[in-house]
């Protein structure tokens, strides 16, 4: 009887002893899991953040006029592997598209901003990436061909402002501080440079001045 006694005695020890070993190694098998997933989120966060680092634009970006008979189109054929952007522009008539012209651009992945007038002219303004452009306004007819055109340190002279201030202010790319806007009556384009209006004419290229009220 009392070998029997010791005998249930061992058994119900080493039982108890295997139960607590499967417990901590299932415990620790999901901490561990916890702990990989976690350095997962946070190696899959840092590539994100490295990501927004460099902001690529789309792969293509189309503009119209605003009476929708032209549209102008950015788009890349590397997938920006040559950083140069490719455009086009069409004229849209009832039954199809035209294709007026298509050239490469020298900006880096294309411009900032882009308008297009009911003639078909394209004003393209500064470079997607944020440098000190020589073309931080380029003036194209409808064939293509440079009107007018203004490094960023000829537009910085033109409108005697510090660089210092200009790139301060700027909200959108490295000098523009207010989106472009289009005025189809005066057939010119208004954008906000550091507390000033800057006004391009869209008919010769020649630009303008004004101070923005306070």
């Amino acid at each position: 009887m009392k070998n029997r006694m010791i005998f249930l005695c061992v058994a119900v020890s080493c039982s108890l002893a295997l139960i607590t070993t499967w417990i901590a190694n299932n415990n620790f098998l999901h901490y561990g899991e916890g702990d990989k997933l976690s350095s997962a989120s946070s190696s899959s966060t840092l590539e994100i953040s490295d990501g927004d680092a460099i902001s690529i634009p789309p792969m293509k970006r189309e503009f119209s006029s605003p009476d929708g008979r032209h549209k102008f189109t950015v788009f890349t054929s590397d997938n920006w592997a040559s950083k140069k952007a490719k455009v086009k522009l069409v004229k849209i008539t009832e039954n199809s598209q035209i294709l007026l012209w298509s050239k490469d651009l020298p900006h880096e992945y294309g411009p900032r901003h882009v308008i297009v007038n009911n003639q078909g002219r394209i004003l393209l303004l500064d470079e997607w990436i944020n440098v000190p452009s020589n073309y931080a306004i380029v003036l194209l007819d409808s064939k293509g061909e440079i009107i007018s055109q203004y490094s960023f340190d000829k537009l910085q002279r033109f409108l005697n402002i510090s660089r210092a201030e200009i790139v301060e202010k700027a909200k959108e790319g490295w000098w523009i501080a207010s989106t472009p806007t289009l005025d189809t009556s005066s057939n010119a384009s208004s954008v906000g440079v550091a507390g000033k209006l800057l006004t391009i004419h869209l008919n010769d290229g020649h630009i303008t001045s004004s101070d923005l009220p306070l």
